[in-house]
């Protein structure tokens, strides 16, 4: 036989139905506030990932561009005479012709017109790009442009009779510091 509910059973049941819902009403402000902890944790280890993966992209960057530069300028530097171009240089080199490094590897820079100058970066009248500019050694910097690189070189003569010379070239962020690029060639040189 059926046992039917008569109102005080409903009335029962309705009311500690409601006493368990008072019961659970914070449960939803609580796992809503875990969530969004959670959340934030996560969106800020993926902001630090990209930024570690964007500054090694940006570092890998700068060095290849560093390199064009180092090139070019030893290409020069070999194109000239040996009365153009006296021993010597901004920074000392070993036996094998690679920079001497400080103990936290840096090298020591003395620079001079004669060893050392600056690629910047000018404006360009119209636009948002910038030119670079190759400009002498302590030179004052046009109105709006900011120093990207320093060239620094050392010249030595490995047989004199023969012109034969050594050329080292460095290049470095703007100042002293690690080097970016290190290119070194050996050249006969004509008088």
């Amino acid at each position: 036989m059926k046992k039917i509910k008569t109102k005080r059973q409903v009335r029962s049941n309705a009311s500690s139905r409601a006493s368990e819902r008072r019961g659970e009403a914070g449960i939803g402000l609580v796992e809503s506030m875990i969530g969004l902890l959670v959340f934030t944790i996560l969106m800020l280890v993926a902001g630090q990932l990209m930024r570690v993966h964007v500054e090694t992209l940006l570092m890998g960057e700068r060095q290849r561009k560093a390199g064009k530069q180092a090139e070019a300028s030893l290409n020069n530097l070999v194109s000239k005479k040996r009365s153009e171009l006296s021993d010597g240089g901004a920074f000392v080199v070993d036996q094998t012709g690679n920079p001497i490094r400080n103990s936290d590897n840096t090298v020591s820079l003395n620079c001079s017109n004669a060893y050392c100058d600056q690629i910047i970066a000018v404006p360009q009248p119209s636009g948002t790009g910038t030119d670079l500019v190759t400009i002498g050694w302590g030179a004052s910097l046009p109105t709006g442009s900011q120093a990207i690189y320093t060239r620094a070189w050392t010249v030595q003569t490995l047989d004199g009779a023969k012109g034969l010379r050594r050329a080292t070239i460095a290049v470095f962020p703007a100042g002293n510091g690690e080097p970016l690029s290190v290119l070194q060639t050996e050249a006969v040189q004509r008088n």
